[in-house]
């Protein structure tokens, strides 16, 4: 994975249908790290050896592969110190927020600090269950056809949080 290049990774390992989903995909993902490389590699020793990895210069689809996954490798930490900042941002718009309006908001997790009690894991049929048992929909009796539908994303959030 070091030696392919992100092009080469698509073209080798995608199939045609699966490269025209995933290119405009890379292509954002590159965008938002070329937007976020001073952020990015002013993050501390991780940022310090993303920085190291791609030399300071911008991401391309010439660029090694393995930037766009995470890891505890040089070429990792450039997937992972984008997802740091961006985490970082949105952790402190929560805050500036809970500041404004007096409002209770979680406060924020840094993903090295997730374990896996944070997280929630289900099934896909259970989280079928839980979707379907979360909307309103009214069916075309003669067609069999969903006609309209509505998910009541409060109910599917308190089953979430339940969970």
């Amino acid at each position: 994975m070091e030696e392919l290049t992100i092009d080469d990774f698509i073209i080798q390992h995608l199939t045609l249908e699966e490269r025209g989903e995933v290119r405009p995909l890379v292509e954002v993902y590159i965008d938002a790290f070329n937007a976020l490389k001073r952020q990015i590699f002013d993050s501390g020793k991780e940022g310090k050896a993303a920085k190291a990895f791609v030399e300071g210069s911008d991401l391309t689809l010439k660029s090694k592969a393995a930037t766009l996954f995470p890891s505890s490798h040089a070429a990792g930490q450039c997937a992972t110190q984008v997802v740091g900042v961006l985490i970082k941002a949105h952790n402190a718009m929560l805050a500036f927020y809970t500041d404004k309006s007096g409002s209770p908001i979680a406060s924020g997790l840094s993903p090295s600090a997730a374990t896996k009690s944070h997280l929630v894991v289900y099934d896909e049929r259970e989280l079928q269950l839980i979707i379907t048992a979360n909307c309103e929909y009214d069916l075309d009796v003669e067609s069999s056809a969903c006609t309209k539908w509505n998910l009541k994303e409060q109910g599917l959030e308190r089953h979430l949080r339940e969970r």
